[in-house]
């Protein structure tokens, strides 16, 4: 992530957004919103995967987890970018 986060792209959308809110300059705020969302990653995730339980098909829980995991890292680097 530190060595290609120059070439990983952000919304660029996002960032402005957050960063131009009041609360998301202190740190503690910021920081509760991104543990929020990434509780709502966690559940999604889980449920998604309970869910999967119920279907024959192969292999598609490393593709959800793989997707979960991308989507978490551009969330990240879009919160360290604002």
């Amino acid at each position: 992530m530190i060595i290609f986060s120059r070439t990983l792209w952000v919304p660029s959308g996002v960032v402005e957004r957050l960063s131009k809110k009041k609360w998301f300059q202190i740190h503690w705020l910021s920081g509760g919103y991104l543990f929020g969302i990434n509780a709502l990653y966690f559940g999604t995730t889980i449920c998604l995967l309970y869910l999967l339980m119920f279907t024959d098909l192969p292999y598609l829980h490393l593709v959800l987890m793989f997707l979960a995991t991308i989507v978490s890292i551009f969330t990240w680097s879009a919160f360290s970018t604002a």
